[in-house]
């Protein structure tokens, strides 16, 4: 995914307006500059592939041809909860039309299909500073304070036996786990 943004914005582009939060939760987040990242990190939705763009900052005037996807790189400006972007205008059949904006494919169209070789591997997914490339998040179970808890309220209770809540944790988390299997926090921190 090629992560280049030109230094001022060309508002006589496709302009569309992005939620900056969706059911509460962040999903723009600013690179600095006019650069922002739409991202699924908070949000942690499983079933959306991105946030469809709006032609206002109306909630119920969306473009159903703008789809921006989770971690695509866009240029444009917050206003309020929303984010003025730039969108990449993919209704010209150019064959070097971003598939999911921000990246780049070259081929041939045969009638109203771009046949084009994608490449090896896929573009990496943005991490925060200190989590490693490649990363990615997963959601687990852990032993943290709620098991603790519990453990040490059924060992008074129960005794000995209570102690088999730590194989069952009940503490739940997100966490990106790097290539190496070494854990990370959602803001970068290694977890030992």
């Amino acid at each position: 995914m090629s992560s280049r943004v030109s230094p001022e914005p060309n508002w006589s582009q496709k302009v569309r307006y992005i939620p900056a939060n969706v059911n509460g939760k962040q999903v723009v987040v600013s690179q600095g500059g006019d650069a922002f990242l739409v991202d699924n990190i908070e949000l942690r939705s499983a079933g959306m592939p991105g946030v469809q763009g709006r032609f206002s900052k109306d909630l119920d005037d969306k473009d159903p041809s703008a789809i921006v996807m989770f971690g695509s790189k866009l240029q444009g400006e917050l206003e309020g909860d929303w984010l003025k972007a730039v969108l990449p205008d993919l209704d010209d059949k150019d064959p070097s039309a971003a598939v999911t904006f921000g990246s780049k494919l070259q081929g041939e169209l045969e009638g109203d299909w771009l046949k084009a070789v994608l490449p090896e591997p896929a573009a990496a997914a943005w991490v925060p500073a200190g989590v490693p490339a490649n990363s990615h998040v997963v959601h687990e179970k852990y032993v943290g304070p709620n098991t603790k808890m519990f453990g040490l309220g059924g060992c008074l209770l129960c005794g000995c036996l209570a102690l088999l809540i730590f194989a069952c944790p009940v503490d739940e988390r997100d966490v990106y786990v790097a290539p190496n299997g070494a854990k990370y926090t959602l803001n970068g921190a290694r977890i030992q």
